[in-house]
């Protein structure tokens, strides 16, 4: 196999996000060569085209951080609700004591729920940026020749 024609399927698979293992073994019995030359030449090819691979990896990674993103700012707000239901319940309830009653027991049941979904939802909206970063110069070049 040609030696461009290798990067390429290389760059191609690792894009699909193959596994490594697998993927030099297709090398060494595509090239004839061993173990740790068909090793170096992935390896070579992760780090000299990691943009590459990682324009080509965007589309599904954007997708796939923005839904995460969108399912945690949910569980967030749903928090918020709950909470904001919360207060007006007890605002609104009759006498002293009755509020009394109502706030502890309004706690008990809704605070540990939406303490809860605040924190994952946070966690998701922060892990699905945190793994874009790879991918956010590759963005940002592709908008930026939208409007050159």
């Amino acid at each position: 196999m040609e030696n461009e024609k290798l990067t390429e399927y290389i760059i191609e698979r690792l894009a699909r996000s193959a596994n490594r293992d697998d993927l030099i073994l297709e090398v060494c019995r595509a090239t004839g060569a061993n173990w740790d030359e068909a090793e170096g030449k992935v390896s070579e090819v992760e780090v000299y085209r990691a943009d590459e691979i990682a324009r080509r990896q965007s589309p599904v990674l954007a997708a796939l951080a923005a839904v995460t993103f969108l399912s945690g700012a949910g569980l967030a707000l749903n928090a918020l609700t709950g909470l904001q239901t919360l207060t007006r319940d007890i605002l609104l309830a009759g006498p002293e004591q009755v509020r009394g009653v109502a706030l502890v027991v309004m706690l008990a049941e809704l605070a540990p729920t939406a303490f809860w979904q605040a924190v994952t939802g946070s966690a998701m909206m922060a892990g699905s940026l945190i793994g874009l970063y790879d991918v956010w110069p590759v963005i940002r070049n592709r908008i930026k020749l939208m409007f050159d």
